[in-house]
């Protein structure tokens, strides 16, 4: 059997060998015959299905693969794999003959299929089921003699039973012409046959949608770019090209890949039955690439690779085209993943504001001056600018007219800490904060702090702080979004009480402002006001045990010095957010920065930079005082105005 088509139907594969008197040979380390009445119902149910749903006749359903080796005698081939397949499809042709359908003219012998070691199977099948026999009476599996028999026997009952069921409909030509597979003919083979079948069947899984692509590559393209050249040249491509698929593969199976580029994917192709990429992770590269070059009307599957991709707008290498556009489209995103600047960039975009969409801000502009945010927005971005520098700047132009930053008031709603940022827009909390990771991550980010660090201390500074702060870390694929995390006030709203003290004890609260707010040289009057205020309020209220209405009064109260402030927020995970509880600053800071340290934990680079900021301080009383809040907020909008003012 020639490789000119790899994927052939049914009648193809059958009539060739019957024309030609050649048989597909079961070798003597096949395994035994295992298709079951479940396996047969699935297959026969998804034609139904697939039926139903393609009128067209041009689609087709693929049952994946068969690996044949010639023999040397040329009266066929060995099957190396696919002998459950094919031993299937004999039944299911031999019980379509029976019922007398003209489509099965094809079907005109039963020697096509013979068992080399286990002769009593290959002769069962032929005197029993290709003649029909095996349907003239009630069918008992349970009578079989052998294994090989009965896994025959409760697939022939379950076919005449699927087909006597009066809702059930498929018309031959679906299983004839329309039923496919992928004949992998292994011509010039140079391991032995028993190496192939180790190699196909160790363990591996059934062929995915990626390996169908992967057929298809592997055995057109090559053929087309060098066309007319000697076979060996062919075969030595193809082997470049298989060695290539194989390395991309490896790329996208790591974690962190899969992470980042799964956001690129529209919702609904995440989980794509057909292209698995948890299993085939390469598979995540094609959803990509169908984004970009699909048609209006063209649907995600093997079809959409099988004829190849005609973008040069000539015949006889779309193959060969769609073999490079995926290398190239593989080269870029592989570039994109490991260059800071894009990495963190692109990825806050997609993450942030997939599929929301920019208005256009001229009044006389039509609804196709509008952009989505999606993948195939960013790389045609990526495709019309001259340089990295140019894609940047508009990709940084986008990020601003995304962020909150109604009548130009963001700014000044971020240094105003009466702002309640708190419970009451997460999305644009967690939008800032993440913005202030990538601003650290890409080497943006600027303190603004009144008190700045000395020689000494900027010295004695840990080496993993000194690259944080130096722009040289990365901010993890998952982090991009509030991942397994809870907003933390870094100022705790509420006391943590010592074992066996109850937490609404008025006693306890005394204790927890008092610990909060120390009155020293360094703490201004509004941080006094506070402490007095609330301390008044305290000593006023009669009972022991407060009550949640006068505990949301203190709140109310604190709020208005920055307890809700985005300055007094941070982003923990919420594991260890939980096991922090409402410690005093001091005990979360130690906690934080030794668990970082001892890569315990993974901190967010924002939430270690506020929290590492306060170990300056010389008198070693680690609070976040008024100060503390009003300055960072103030740190957050000038960061942010970097943002809005920068030219790249």
């Amino acid at each position: 059997m020639n490789d000119n088509e790899l994927i052939k139907s049914v009648k193809a594969v059958f009539s060739k060998a019957i024309s030609e008197r050649k048989q597909f040979v079961i070798p003597a380390y096949q395994r035994g015959y295992k298709w079951n009445r479940d396996d047969i119902f699935k297959l026969l149910e998804d034609l139904k299905v697939f039926e139903k749903s393609n009128e067209d006749n041009n689609s087709f359903y693929c049952l994946q693969n068969i690996t044949i080796v010639p023999l040397s005698s040329e009266d066929g081939w060995n099957v190396v794999d696919g002998q459950q397949r094919l031993t299937t499809l004999y039944i299911l042709l031999s019980y379509l003959r029976r019922i007398g359908t003209e489509e099965l003219s094809f079907f005109s012998s039963p020697d096509c299929l013979k068992y080399n070691v286990r002769q009593a199977t290959g002769e069962f099948l032929k005197s029993k089921v290709y003649t029909g026999e095996v349907w003239n009476d009630d069918i008992e599996p349970d009578s079989a003699e052998s294994k090989d028999k009965w896994y025959i026997l409760d697939v022939a009952k379950a076919i005449k039973e699927w087909f006597d069921n009066s809702e059930n409909r498929l018309h031959v030509k679906t299983i004839t012409e329309r039923l496919k597979l992928i004949v992998n003919n292994m011509t010039n083979a140079t391991v032995s046959e028993e190496e192939i079948f180790a190699g196909l069947n160790g363990g591996k899984v059934d062929l995915d949608g990626a390996d169908l692509v992967r057929a298809v590559l592997i055995t057109r393209s090559a053929k087309e770019k060098y066309k007319g050249s000697l076979s060996a040249k062919v075969n030595e491509y193809r082997m470049r090209i298989a060695l290539e698929l194989d390395e991309m593969n490896l790329w996208w199976a790591q974690t962190e890949q899969r992470t980042y580029f799964e956001q690129f994917l529209p919702n609904n192709m995440l989980k794509t039955i057909a292209f698995n990429h948890d299993n085939y992770p390469i598979g995540l590269l094609y959803k990509l690439y169908f984004q970009i070059y699909h048609g209006n009307n063209e649907k995600f599957g093997i079809e959409f690779f099988e004829n190849g991709r005609n973008l040069n707008g000539k015949s006889g290498d779309d193959h060969w085209e769609l073999y490079d556009s995926i290398l190239q489209m593989h080269h870029t995103l592989e570039k994109w993943f490991n260059d800071p600047l894009l990495y963190h960039w692109i990825g806050y975009l997609i993450f942030r504001f997939k599929e929301r969409v920019i208005e256009p801000s001229n009044e006389g502009a039509t609804d196709q001056s509008k952009i989505t945010i999606n993948f195939k927005e960013i790389w045609e971005i990526w495709e019309e600018s001259e340089n990295k520098q140019a894609f940047l700047s508009k990709i940084l132009s986008m990020i601003t007219k995304l962020l909150p930053n109604a009548n130009g008031q963001l700014e000044s709603n971020i240094k105003d800490v009466r702002q309640q940022w708190y419970g009451k827009d997460s999305e644009g909390i967690n939008n800032i904060l993440v913005l202030m990771d990538v601003m650290i991550c890409t080497g943006l980010y600027r303190d603004y702090w009144k008190d700045e660090l000395s020689d000494e201390d900027i010295k004695s500074r840990p080496s993993k702080i000194k690259e944080m702060k130096s722009g040289k870390t990365r901010l993890r694929s998952a982090y991009f979004t509030k991942y397994n995390e809870n907003f933390e006030h870094i100022r705790s709203c509420a006391p943590n009480p010592e074992e066996g003290k109850e937490e609404k004890s008025k006693e306890v609260w005394i204790k927890h402002i008092n610990d909060m707010y120390v009155i020293n040289e360094k703490v201004d009057d509004a941080e006094k006001k506070m402490r007095d205020t609330l301390l008044s309020m305290l000593q006023a209220y009669t009972e022991d045990t407060l009550s949640d209405g006068f505990i949301e009064k203190l709140n109310i109260e604190m709020n208005k010095y920055g307890q809700h402030s985005i300055g007094n927020m941070a982003l923990l995970d919420e594991h260890v957010n939980k096991s922090y509880g409402n410690l005093p600053f001091q005990k979360k800071i130690e906690r934080i920065f030794c668990e970082y340290m001892n890569n315990e934990r993974y901190i967010r680079p924002y939430t270690m930079i506020v929290f590492e900021h306060k170990i300056k301080d010389s008198d070693k009383v680690w609070r976040w005082t008024q100060s503390n809040i009003n300055d960072n907020a103030a740190n957050i909008a000038n960061n942010i105005n970097t943002i809005f003012n920068m030219t790249l």
